[in-house]
């Protein structure tokens, strides 16, 4: 019998809060992303930028989980 080892998830806790730019005066987004997985936590300007994080970490896990199963 094969055994296949199970992709590692990535798990994210991300907070959002809003702030005031000094400059303009206009309230912005700003969010913490941590990754439980790494232990890594990243701070960033805008909701796009806290989802283009998640997009990247996620990515750049896929092609690790794809060899390992192909190693097996």
């Amino acid at each position: 019998m094969t055994s296949r080892r199970v992709p590692a998830d990535e798990v994210f806790v991300v907070r959002f809060w809003r702030e005031q730019d000094d400059c303009e005066g206009k309230f912005r987004w700003r969010a913490q992303v941590r990754s439980v997985t790494s232990r890594n936590r990243y701070i960033v300007d805008s909701v796009e930028a806290a989802l283009a994080l998640i997009r990247t970490r996620l990515d750049d896990a896929s092609p690790r989980e794809q060899s390992e199963l192909q190693d097996d």
